[in-house]
Parts: C-alpha cells; structure tokens; sequence
C-alpha cells in the first residue's frame, strides 16, 4: 500500500476497497480479478484505487492478510471462551474459521498463487494453521500433565485433531466450492473427532 488513510474519508475509502476486492478477488480469482471492476464496486476512481495500492499484487496481499487477521481474532475468541472439556472447546474454536468461505477462498487460491507469494502465504499460515497447531500443542501438554492425556504425543495429537477437522470441513468444501457447507452439522464433526482423539490418546480413553 503507498498511500496512507487520511482521516475518516481517507479510511473509508480505504475499507471500502479492501471490502470490494475481497468480494471479487475471493469470489473470482486473482488473474481474473480486474482492477477497474474493484474500484468500482468501491465506489473510487481508478487512479484512488492505484493511489493505494500500486499494483493488483499489492491489494491481493491486504487482501488475504485481511482475511488472516480476522479468522485469528474469530479463533482467540473461540478459545477463551470458557468451556468445561478444553479438548471440545479447541475443537469448536476450529470449527468456526473452517466453516469460514473466505478462509476457504483463501486456501483455494493459495494453492495456485502460493509459489508467487511466499510471504503472503506464510502470513496467511501463520495466523491460521501454525497458530491452531500451537494451541492444539499448549492443550494437550497442560493436560498431559495434569495426568488426563498421554505424555509426549501433543504435536501428533495437534496435527489428527486439525486433520480430522479439515477434512470434513475444507477439504470437502474446496472440492465442492466455498460456500457448500457440509451436509453434516459442524458441533457433531468437532464432537466426534474429539471422541476420536480421547480414545486413542486419553487416559483410559478419557482425557478430561
């Protein structure tokens, strides 16, 4: 971005494109996202819209750390919401980001533009699959430890429990589109992959 906001105006105009080519780039890819088409739905000139962002690569940065940021504040408040079972309450907190179409959208893309954009796509990792692995791991450590899980098993753990979860939800969700929910209720996919992981690494099959 080369233009800074300048007061209220300045920062509307700014949301206001960002709100457009997120709409059109996720919805429409980014080779076949046109610049003049943004600035449209925006509702600035051409020129404002290049004013901000000099080139469509720049903008499709902002757009996908948007899109970062907001699944990672979605996922801190998902988890520090009070829960009497951590593992459910992880779980859960995953469902709500998978079950996101931008997220998905972001993915999809990413696949194809990732080698264009390393640092983009290891923004967009960490603020989404690196940061749920690592409070999957701090779960299942603090548990283990507190002798409800098994020792040493928190980065395999991490990794059945996002795989689980991914594969109802994104995996299935690419294949068939972004806005296709599943055809099975979300809290049930979280239950049952939860159910799954407490049997095989829970003590005596139950981890809390």
């Amino acid at each position: 971005m080369l233009r800074q906001p300048r007061g209220l105006a300045g920062r509307k105009k700014l949301k206001a494109i960002l709100d457009a080519a997120r709409r059109i780039v996720l919805a429409e890819g980014l080779d076949q996202a046109k610049m003049g088409a943004i600035a449209t739905a925006a509702g600035v000139s051409t020129a404002t819209l290049y004013a901000y962002f000099p080139s469509k690569n720049d903008l499709f940065r902002a757009v996908v750390e948007k899109v970062a940021t907001d699944v990672d504040t979605l996922m801190d408040t998902a988890l520090h919401t009070p829960d009497d079972d951590p593992i459910e309450q992880l779980a859960q907190a995953f469902m709500q980001p998978l079950n996101n179409p931008d997220l998905r959208a972001v993915f999809r893309i990413m696949a194809v533009e990732g080698p264009r954009f390393p640092e983009v796509l290891a923004t967009f990792d960490a603020h989404t699959r690196l940061k749920g692995h690592r409070a999957a791991v701090a779960v299942f450590e603090k548990l283990a430890a507190e002798g409800r899980f098994a020792a040493g098993v928190a980065e395999t753990a991490a990794r059945q429990l996002l795989g689980m979860l991914e594969h109802e939800t994104l995996t299935l969700a690419i294949m068939r589109g972004d806005d296709t929910a599943s055809g099975r209720d979300s809290a049930k996919i979280a239950h049952e992959a939860v159910m799954t992981l407490k049997a095989r690494f829970g003590r005596d099959g139950l981890a809390v």
